[in-house]
């Protein structure tokens, strides 16, 4: 993957940098629109109150989507329990924005990286955006990555998580495999040449 990334952003390290990534991330696809990482935990904490019955299915209940919706409630330098998870905040963010997010670790045997798509609505009559690419390092702190290569299937996208789109999703949530397809058996060629 080394050779598709452009730049790297790397944000505050305050407890808040997954949230800055993400901003910064939306910002570059979207400048007039600019974000901060204050408005990207509202937007995450109006995702899931308007469809909170969906995430109690998939993020496991009613009390633990009360933990995650309270954390994403801080306001200052957190905690670690605020800090942004791939997990907990993968499925949100993606639905939130409509477009993939894409989370790598350095260690790849691990913590393999992952590709989360809309489960929510169909891609037909959203505007097909690059995804928004996030690193995790020093096993606490998120970076932007920022790719040189933005079309699709010429940029390799990890593989999806297992239960993806999963049985309460929308239901042609699964065109959007469709529409990355190439660029998820483009990661997994790369990964056979090794050219990742």
């Amino acid at each position: 993957m080394h050779k598709f990334i452009e730049k790297i952003f790397n944000p505050p390290a305050d407890g808040n940098c997954g949230f800055h990534a993400v901003a910064k991330g939306l910002s570059l696809s979207s400048p007039q629109k600019e974000k901060s990482w204050r408005e990207v935990r509202q937007d995450l904490i109006e995702e899931i109150d308007r469809n909170r019955n969906y995430y109690n299915q998939i993020l496991g209940g009613a009390v633990e989507m009360d933990k995650i919706r309270d954390n994403l409630m801080a306001t200052a330098i957190t905690r670690m329990d605020n800090w942004l998870s791939k997990w907990d905040h993968g499925p949100i963010l993606t639905n939130t924005y409509k477009r993939p997010f894409v989370f790598f670790h350095p260690d790849w045997q691990n913590f393999p990286p992952q590709t989360f798509l809309p489960t929510l609505c169909s891609p037909c009559g959203v505007s097909i955006m690059h995804p928004i690419s996030l690193g995790h390092i020093n096993g606490n702190h998120w970076i932007l990555i920022i790719f040189n290569e933005h079309e699709i299937g010429k940029l390799p996208l990890p593989k999806l998580p297992p239960q993806w789109p999963g049985a309460h999703s929308h239901q042609s949530a699964s065109n959007w495999r469709r529409v990355y397809s190439s660029s998820i058996k483009l990661f997994r060629k790369c990964r056979q040449i090794t050219c990742i």
